[in-house]
């Protein structure tokens, strides 16, 4: 058989990387957030948990196209115009210096979500408040 060239070798670890992380994130985020993003939304919001889980459905895989489009490039990150409606420069520089800073998450929630929601996600269409605990 033939021998892979070292680059090939490459090639193939970072693809087997992507998977583990892909699958870990996936992990955390069904797991451990999509739980609580449902009991959040039925508590505050008056859902009952079936909508409650189709509102937090909507509201993670936005987050996830949002997140994922301006990793890959597909949004105009590079473009000062984009900062208002993005979450790289807001949120994630944010996320960063407060993590540096070991600074409370749970106050801020709620201006995160209201950054990357077009609109309600509750099925009432009542608006979403992230209780501190979540």
């Amino acid at each position: 058989g033939a021998t892979a060239t070292f680059l090939e070798n490459v090639i193939e670890e970072g693809r087997r990387y992507e998977e583990k992380v892909a699958h870990d994130l996936s992990s955390v985020v069904f797991d451990r957030i999509f739980p609580k993003l449902i009991e959040a939304l039925a508590n505050n919001c008056g859902e009952n948990l079936s909508d409650a889980r189709s509102a937090a459905l909507i509201f993670l895989y936005r987050l996830l196209f949002i997140l994922y489009a301006e990793d890959r490039g597909l949004l105009p990150v590079n473009d000062f115009r984009y900062d208002d409606y993005g979450l790289r420069k807001r949120v994630r520089d944010d996320i960063a210096q407060r993590k540096s800073q070991n600074d409370v998450f749970s106050t801020t929630a709620a201006n995160y979500y209201n950054r990357i929601q077009s609109g309600p996600t509750c099925a009432s269409q009542a608006c979403l408040y992230f209780p501190d605990n979540l």
